[in-house]
């Protein structure tokens, strides 16, 4: 199997007018660095050519086979990258320099692959903070496209993996609004699709986010996408550009699928890190990185800022400063899990806002009701007023012509009197 990997990489400001410290690419360089690091070499571990005893006699497996080969193209800036910071050897990865801005970096994937078309089996696109473990990943690829077609494309589910605290598989790619995956549906897609594997029957679905910052393509799929009029167009209209040139430049002209059951992990890639999980842990629980990288970062910001830390009897050396340090290094954990707090954060305090405004709404809306109520209980007084007012003229009135006739009728009694 040929296989072609491109990943878009870059470490520092998203661009010139963006000062912002908290987006994922600029938080520090240790995560970075590991993230990349473990893309790579998980690449290389299930896919690669590489194998030898621990006598140095080398392993004759499917993956040496001549026919057999794992390109990984690293596409970054000059300049921008953690690529020197890797330590691995130079063959184990090409790098090729682009000059665009970095969010728009993935959409010169679909330049390569036509440049290179013909050369893999499958071609493949990668966030640089992607994992895969799954050796039987392009082998389930493969299955899916024998029996659902060519125009059919099954997106791996992207979830975190929390290495201190709960460890617990979190989906990180949210429901999205009906709005957001309705460029997805056309006409005459199924909303599930059944086979068997391994003896088993798996499902998958149209799926509500079809997000899995990869894509996975056969030649054949290579091919005809190459041929519609939407290849390589540039089209960055959806959510943003690092997800239009990871989804729906591919969604336009494929159906993607997701795993649904038994298995919803059927097909599935890591998200380094915990930035999204430890947004949703629950209140006690905790959804942190590996300690090693808590460690390293925290260790490394003690010796930049020349924070000392001392035993309680003021001794820097003491025998259990070590284990001291390395426990509140472990507490205070990484940067990416700070990140994942404020995230958390912010969409409560989000919430909050929204109530205020709902309440807000709801408080104009009653004043203003209780303004009209109190505009027709004056109507209502006034028109009352009125009433009683021209009740008390016509009381007066009948009162008047009483004492008229009264008195007509005292001076014909007193005239009748006088006659007498």
């Amino acid at each position: 199997m040929r296989i072609l990997v491109v990943v878009p990489h870059y470490y520092g400001r998203s661009h010139p007018g963006n000062n912002s410290l908290t987006i994922g690419s600029y938080i520090e360089p240790l995560g970075r660095i590991a993230a990349l690091n473990a893309l790579i070499v998980g690449l290389h571990r299930h896919f690669g050519r590489w194998g030898h005893t621990a006598n140095g006699t080398p392993i004759l497996a499917q993956t040496q086979l001549p026919q057999h080969r794992l390109d990984i193209v690293i596409i970054t800036k000059c300049g921008h990258g953690v690529l020197d910071e890797l330590g691995l050897a130079p063959e184990t990865f090409a790098v090729e320099y682009v000059d665009c801005e970095p969010p728009w970096l993935g959409f010169q994937t679909q330049r390569i692959f036509r440049e290179r078309l013909g050369e893999y089996d499958f071609y493949c696109y990668m966030e640089d903070d992607l994992n895969i473990h799954d050796p039987a990943f392009f082998d389930k690829l493969t299955w899916f496209q024998c029996n659902f077609g060519q125009h059919t494309l099954l997106q791996p589910v992207r979830y975190e993996m929390p290495a201190i605290g709960s460890p617990v598989k979190c989906v990180v790619d949210p429901e999205l609004p009906d709005s957001c995956f309705a460029p997805f549906r056309r006409p005459g897609q199924s909303e599930q699709l059944e086979a068997i594997w391994n003896g088993r029957q798996q499902t998958f679905a149209l799926p509500s986010n079809p997000h899995a910052a990869s894509f996975f393509l056969t030649h054949e799929q290579v091919g005809y996408w190459m041929q519609q009029p939407t290849f390589d167009d540039g089209d960055d209209s959806w959510i943003g550009p690092l997800e239009s040139a990871g989804t729906f430049s591919i969604g336009r002209v494929f159906d993607i699928y997701k795993p649904l059951r038994p298995d919803p992990f059927f097909l599935e890639v890591e998200h380094f890190g915990t930035r999204y999980a430890s947004g949703s842990q629950a209140d006690g629980n905790r959804y942190g990185e590996s300690p090693i990288l808590a460690i390293a970062q925290n260790a490394l910001r003690i010796a930049l800022e020349g924070n000392g830390i001392t035993s309680p009897d003021g001794d820097p050396s003491g025998k259990d400063a070590f284990a001291r340090i390395v426990r509140q290094c472990i507490e205070a954990g990484t940067a990416m899990e700070a990140r994942g707090r404020l995230d958390k954060l912010e969409r409560e305090i989000g919430c909050q806002k929204t109530t205020i405004r709902d309440l807000s709404a709801l408080l104009e809306r009653e004043t203003a009701e209780a303004v009209r109520i109190n505009r027709l209980l004056e109507r209502e007084r006034k028109d009352r007023l009125r009433e009683a007012r021209s009740l008390r003229r016509l009381l007066k009135a009948f009162r008047d012509e009483i004492l008229r006739r009264w008195r007509g009728y005292q001076r014909a009694n007193a005239s009748s009197n006088n006659l007498h």
